[in-house]
């Protein structure tokens, strides 16, 4: 016990030192002057689509633009890369397959990109409570995995679906604020400063627009 005090006692009479203060900086620290923001865009399909194409100036002005007058805008950055895509397709009568499909675009001879494996997912559904389902995320090895440029007219995206599905783009981008943003396609009676998303019109009559009460235009 005698021992124990004595050790109690020297612990009191041991000095306490204080955390060392961190170093001021004497200037201002690096920082990441544009940094990579998320953005989830939510569109419906206005008809049955197979095997049809996305393009990198049609997602681009799904992610969206700025008005600038009544028919002119700027894309909200210059270049953009999709993180994942999820579609949902609804079965309107039962007992009747309905399926969808997600790929990225073909690309083997590797001109646009570099060369690397085709991702395509899909599903079928026959039942009202359960939609048709498929969620693309593109590998890290492939060329779905870089950013495209706003003004590429090259195939990204081939869908395939019922009329009326729903599609989720989960985009990353940056706000270009260093340099000029490019000019997006003409708009249609838009009012300058209001921010919209553009409808793509695919290769047959389908149209691809962002769900209200999103601005689309």
């Amino acid at each position: 016990m005698r021992k124990n005090n004595k050790a109690k006692k020297n612990k009191k009479r041991s000095l306490k030192y204080q955390a060392h203060p961190r170093a001021i900086y004497l200037a201002p620290p690096t920082y990441q002057q544009q940094p990579t923001r998320s953005w989830k865009v939510r569109c419906q399909v206005s008809e049955l689509c197979l095997g049809n194409v996305l393009t990198g100036t049609q997602l681009c002005g799904i992610l969206g633009v700025t008005a600038i007058s009544a028919t002119a805008g700027y894309f909200i950055g210059n270049q953009f890369r999709l993180k994942r895509t999820c579609i949902w397709g609804p079965v309107t009568n039962a007992g009747t397959p309905v399926s969808v499909e997600l790929k990225y675009a073909d690309d083997p001879a590797g001109v646009l990109y570099p060369a690397s494996a085709v991702k395509a997912v899909g599903d079928t559904s026959v039942s009202f409570d359960r939609p048709a389902y498929a969620c693309l995320t593109p590998n890290k090895e492939s060329y779905a995995n870089l950013w495209t440029n706003c003004l590429s007219t090259a195939a990204v995206l081939v869908i395939s679906c019922p009329a009326g599905a729903i599609i989720d783009f989960d985009f990353q981008f940056l706000i270009d604020d260093l340099g000029a943003l490019n000019t997006s396609r003409a708009l249609v009676a838009a009012t300058a400063g209001t921010y919209y998303h553009l409808i793509a019109t695919l290769s047959g009559s389908q149209t691809v627009t962002a769900v209200s009460p999103l601005n689309s235009i």
